[in-house]
């Protein structure tokens, strides 16, 4: 989480430009926690991926689905959500 620079508006959708640059960069990266590692594993993924995957990661993450996920450089990882304990766009 980060924190509220003085004069920045604290709560989302009161229009400041801080507000809407920290939601773009929330969406850069999947964060993973996983199971069996107490350190958690971050992904950097174009927009378009963090749209597409941000409408179903509740689901996928609850059904312990597979999912090829492209990063954003190109490179491609098959996550499987079965031994991920939470996820999350930063």
């Amino acid at each position: 989480m980060r924190r509220i620079a003085a004069g920045e508006p604290a709560l989302p959708g009161q229009g400041g430009f801080a507000w809407r640059r920290t939601s773009e960069a929330r969406k850069s990266s999947l964060v993973l926690h996983l199971a069996a590692n107490s350190n958690p594993i971050s992904i950097r993924v174009s927009p378009e991926v963090a749209d597409d995957l941000g409408q179903r990661l509740v689901q996928v993450v609850r059904n312990g689905h597979t999912q090829s996920i492209t990063t954003a450089d190109g490179h491609e990882f098959v996550v499987n959500f079965a031994h991920v304990v939470a996820a999350h766009f930063e």
